[in-house]
């Protein structure tokens, strides 16, 4: 699933079903007749997609506060690369802030706090953010993270090495980045057993090659291990050093690799026993601290093949270490990745170049999953959007292991500096068609999901087959509270209400000018009568519509007595009330 808010807010939401939205100071929705906005009506494979409609500017710093609302302590990880201050990338009191400014370090510390603020309230108790940043901000940024999340919850600096070079640099030729990683709650995460592992480089590789050279073969097992030693070695350079001992075929054809039966260290009386030769029934030499498995395990060990026992009783046996039960390993903080790679990959989508420099989506859908443990239902926000890569690292993860990972993604339109002053020359400004065509959202966000969602590019032709997957773009703009008074447009924060769900089905809305007595889908239910009849009739009409325990519920009232009757015959349900005056429920406050 993906969602997409932000300044000029545009939200992305896959594997949700078709539905039209637009975020005001909360929000203004479409496909209701009340608006005129056109986003997206479905991106199901093969599907076109419409443009999105012009759009006033609004900033990041009322998009992320928004975000508290539908999805407070439920973020699995956070993603930012937030402009690196390097001049002219940050726009900071409607001006971009240039290196001769003095105090562009203070500024650009200011416009950070806020944000990673909530960050911070949006993770759950074992959420993950990552910051991405380069030596221009990164000690100022370490600093103002221990501040906000607490320096115990530090978990690891990732440095990303993006294999470019500067000959002309003076002194190192640079090509850093860095991605600082911190807990909600590094207390919590240990408690929950998390483990960031990574798969051993040159893994894939290594396991083809010898199934290439067995399937060439067998059952010949020393030849196999001569083709085997031999690949190895002229490979070398591109495999872990851990998975280069795995040069040894059992009749089955797997890999293994030969290790200590010994107890690293102590001394344990029920480690310490007469293990016999299957041949000579005679008891092979013990290692000096004893054996590393209790003589029941060893027992079940050696009846199923994973004791190497030597022609005889004379030579120490050794245990049989499968490849595969060695796939992953500890990840390491470190990551080697050609960035012009990705580069030209969203060239092929876009068809031309529009964007300098965007992040690897291979590597940040490597990560997500390593920080995420792995978990298909993750969410995962990214306040920065920029070329959308995290959303597109997203749905290629759920394409490929089925997953129904949630990406919300954050940017908004702004117009790259220099080409920002020539349409200002020319007399266009922002809100103008011809001025925002070129903003980062429009002109590559928006073409890269759709085209990686659709399989259909701008142009018409072809990228790839297309994804089983939902968009939904959003946009926050403004609207007056007079629009939202009591009784009236409940379709204004119908999506918020709909994300605060889990932003998954379809969203409901009001037709018409009347109020229903309740509005219900399989997902969550809302109540606009709370009176003691309707509420009975909407607990029958939740049985009906077969909403699980835990499910979400809204109940429209201002009165407590009728909210608190309405609470206790709903008890099997998440229930959240919702004020009549629908602006005061998801009103951001400076």
């Amino acid at each position: 699933m993906l969602r997409c808010t932000g300044s000029e807010s545009f939200c992305v939401r896959q594997r949700l079903d078709a539905a039209e939205l637009r975020l005001t100071s909360v929000v203004d929705t479409d496909p209701c007749p009340l608006t005129t906005s056109k986003y997206i009506r479905e991106t199901r494979r093969g599907n076109a997609l419409p443009q999105p409609a012009d759009t006033r500017r609004a900033t990041h710093g009322m998009a992320t506060p928004t975000l508290l609302r539908p999805s407070a302590s439920n973020t699995s990880r956070v993603s930012r690369e937030p402009p690196y201050n390097t001049g002219g990338d940050l726009i900071y009191n409607d001006k971009y802030l240039q290196k001769e400014d003095a105090f562009r370090h203070s500024k650009w510390l200011s416009f950070m706090e806020r944000r990673l603020r909530v960050a911070r309230e949006l993770l759950s108790d074992t959420g993950v953010i990552i910051v991405a940043i380069d030596d221009n901000e990164h000690a100022h940024l370490r600093l103002l993270m221990d501040e906000i999340f607490g320096g115990q919850n530090f978990l690891a600096m990732v440095t990303w090495q993006g294999m470019t070079s500067r000959n002309d640099s003076r002194f190192t030729s640079g090509g850093n980045d860095y991605m600082l990683i911190y807990g909600r709650s590094r207390e919590n995460l240990i408690a929950s057993d998390a483990r960031w592992l990574g798969t051993k480089r040159g893994y894939d590789k290594f396991v083809a090659a010898a199934q290439g050279i067995w399937k060439a073969t067998a059952p010949d097992i020393p030849e196999a291990q001569k083709q085997l030693r031999a690949w190895v070695r002229a490979n070398a350079h591109t495999l872990e050093k851990g998975l280069q001992p795995y040069t040894h075929f059992d009749p089955t054809g797997a890999l293994f690799r030969p290790t200590s039966l010994a107890r690293p260290e102590g001394d344990r009386p029920n480690l310490r026993y007469d293990l016999l030769h299957p041949s000579t029934n005679t008891p092979v030499p013990m290692h000096a601290n004893g054996w590393r498995y209790s003589k029941e395990r060893m027992s079940a060990l050696v009846a199923s093949g994973r004791i190497i026992f030597g022609r005889d009783h004379t030579a120490t046996p050794q245990f049989k270490r499968f490849l595969a039960e060695s796939e992953t390993q500890a990840v390491r903080p470190l990551i080697e990745h050609e960035r012009a790679a990705a580069t030209k990959r969203l060239v092929s989508i876009l068809g031309e170049r529009r964007f300098d420099f965007p992040k690897d989506e291979i590597v940040l859908a490597r990560w997500i999953n390593i920080v995420t443990s792995n978990n298909r239902d993750a969410v995962v926000l990214d306040f920065f959007g920029g070329s959308g890569s995290t959303a597109h690292a997203v749905m290629d993860m759920n394409a490929a292991d089925g997953g129904n990972r949630q990406c919300i993604l954050v940017t908004n339109n702004e117009v790259e500096e220099k080409q920002r002053k020539q349409l200002v020359k020319d007399g266009h400004f922002p809100g103008d068609p011809e001025f925002d065509k070129h903003g980062i959202f429009r002109h590559v966000t928006y073409p890269r999901i759709k085209t990686v969602a659709t399989g259909i590019r701008e142009d018409g032709s072809t990228y790839s087959e297309g994804l089983t997957e939902n968009v939904t773009f959003s946009r926050m703009t403004y609207t007056t509270r007079q629009s939202v008074k009591i009784g009236r447009e409940f379709n204004t924060i119908a999506p918020l209400v709909w994300s605060k769900a889990g932003g998954r089905g379809p969203i409901l809305t009001v037709d018409g000018p009347d109020l229903p007595q309740h509005l219900l889908s399989q997902n969550y239910g809302v109540l606009f009568e709370a009176g003691a009849g309707a509420v009975a009739d909407f607990a029958v009409a939740i049985e009906d519509a077969g909403l699980e325990d835990g499910a979400d519920v809204f109940v429209v009232t201002d009165d407590d007595t009728r909210y608190a009757h309405a609470w206790q015959r709903l008890t099997n349900f998440t229930v959240h009330r919702l004020y009549e005056d629908y602006l005061s429920n998801f009103e951001v406050r400076a």
